[in-house]
């Protein structure tokens, strides 16, 4: 397969809001048929992962330029790019001895290695199954397994790890039920891809995950649409322990068409849920975005948009216990479609938001955040080149810092950051405030590390001081260096040093 490798973002729309992020680089990558990305993650390496299908179908155009005829059309295999970090291709594998399937999620486990999953094609493409495989870390197939009736639809649109068992859980669909519509199925197999039990839950309607994530408690969330809701579709989150036995859901109904596309467990134990809803009774949609407590109920619940159709296709919890969501919209009076990427705090609020794209077509589908507190999007772009998408993926990088996230430390013995005194023992005590839980507290004595994870007790209520720390030093006679660094759980640190000499001479103006 020809591959086509290019620069695709161009910055289209600058808000007018205090930017947080910015495009370092974009790329697209694909061949001369339809080839769409559907997942993207950072690996340990610092490297990116994309994956979804290649087509390998001919394609015969008309002098107009479209399309009169296909040969072999629907011939999708699985393919999985891996990138370096500013964006150059380092190995694809499109499993071309494989069914013929796309996938749709992946995960790296501890080993370097990957799983994906997704949705692989009967004889004849006239049903489909939920399909899960097991690659190396290089991306060479392990083994594969699907599942389904055959006569049925069937299929898996997200993948999640279990770190306790090494196994996986996927969630997706099926059709194996007397009504043939679509129910919510949650399918938990081995490392070796055996099933060991599956669940599925739905009314009459149809009904459908998008997006699995494991939480704390050993158990998965999972979010979707359901059609039995009390609307044509809802926002459906569904909340199961690790044996997959139901725990809760619930609907969120805003209007007769919402859809929840993906969700992530929180710092605080709650859930953050994007998805889209219908815009009243226009044909267009709006990005939406719900915060849950640990329960499944509301916090708060906001929509993003403007009189052109929105989408959300992935949220993201950042460093500050911010939300970086994925997104596509079509601008005002424009004909194609844009990457929308927005920025909200922990109360909901828009703080930022851009959108980028070439000349056609480009679809967002997931975000993830990088180590260096950036963001990659990986999506599709339609190359008007060869009437066909590409893989396509935007790297942007975090602008700074808002002081407020960095923890405040206040000193109260010594008062100033220079001081004598005329004593050996002294009792060094800070107070420091910080608006998330500390991770580390460290000191440093004379250059040296004086006491690694200090201990503290975390006090959120407590707006002035959150953790008070006293660290007893034995000074030497001149000047003394206390360094002291705290570092939130979000990564985020302040550091401070005193300077306190000790003078022998006050002692005997004593005398």
């Amino acid at each position: 397969m020809q591959k086509i490798f290019f620069l695709f973002v161009i910055t289209l729309f600058s808000s007018s809001l205090l930017a947080q992020y910015t495009s370092i680089w974009g790329r697209t990558i694909g061949g001369s048929n339809w080839d769409e990305a559907s997942c993207v993650i950072e690996t340990s390496d610092g490297c990116i992962v994309v994956g979804g299908y290649l087509e390998t179908g001919e394609k015969d155009f008309g002098t107009a330029g479209y399309v009169v005829s296909e040969v072999k059309r629907g011939n999708r295999y699985p393919w999985l790019v891996k990138f370096t970090p500013d964006g150059q291709e380092i190995w694809g594998r499109s499993f071309q001895d494989s069914y013929h399937a796309q996938i749709s999620d992946v995960v790296q486990l501890p080993d370097s290695s990957f799983a994906v999953a997704g949705i692989c094609y009967n004889d004849r493409w006239l049903t489909t199954d939920a399909w899960i495989a097991k690659l190396d870390k290089e991306g060479n197939k392990v083994w594969e397994k699907k599942f389904g009736a055959g006569k049925y639809n069937e299929g898996a649109n997200s993948l999640s790890y279990d770190a306790a068992d090494g196994g996986f859980v996927l969630a997706g669909f099926t059709e194996f039920n007397t009504e043939i519509e679509k129910d919510g199925w949650l399918i938990k197999v081995d490392n070796q891809g055996n099933m060991l039990w599956d669940q599925i839950w739905g009314g009459k309607k149809a009904d459908e995950l998008y997006r699995i994530k494991p939480t704390k408690d050993g158990g998965s969330i999972a979010v979707g649409y359901a059609s039995s809701g009390g609307a044509y579709k809802s926002t459906w989150v569904l909340k199961s322990d690790a044996s997959g036995n139901y725990e809760w859901d619930e609907n969120f109904i805003h209007s007769v068409w919402d859809v929840g596309t993906s969700i992530t467990e929180t710092f605080d134990g709650g859930y953050a849920v994007c998805g889209f809803t219908k815009v009243g009774n226009q044909n267009n949609y709006d990005v939406r975005v719900i915060k849950l407590d640990n329960l499944g109920t509301k916090q708060w619940d906001f929509t993003y948009g403007d009189v052109e159709w929105e989408e959300a296709t992935d949220i993201v919890e950042t460093y500050d216990r911010g939300y970086a969501v994925s997104a596509f919209t079509r601008n005002v009076g424009g004909q194609f479609d844009k990457f929308w990427i927005l920025y909200i705090n922990r109360n909901g609020e828009l703080e930022w938001e851009e959108q980028f794209g070439g000349k056609g077509y480009d679809y967002a589908t997931n975000i993830v955040e990088t180590k260096d507190k950036g963001l990659v999007i990986a999506g599709s772009s339609y190359a008007n080149e060869h009437m066909g998408w590409d893989f396509a993926v935007l790297k942007l990088t975090r602008d700074g810092i808002s002081d407020y996230l960095l923890p405040q430390i206040k000193v109260s013995n010594p008062l100033d950051t220079i001081s004598t005194v005329d004593y050996s023992s002294f009792l060094f005590e800070a107070c420091i405030r910080s608006i998330d839980s500390l991770k580390n507290i460290q000191v440093y004595y004379n250059d040296s590390l004086f006491l690694d994870n200090v201990p503290f007790n975390y006090s959120r209520a407590d707006s002035t001081c959150n953790t008070m720390i006293s660290v007893q030093l034995n000074l030497k006679e001149g000047e003394n260096r206390v360094y002291i660094k705290a570092t939130n759980v979000a990564g985020t640190s302040t550091s401070y040093i005193y300077r306190i000499f000790y003078i022998l001479i006050f002692r005997l103006g004593h005398w």
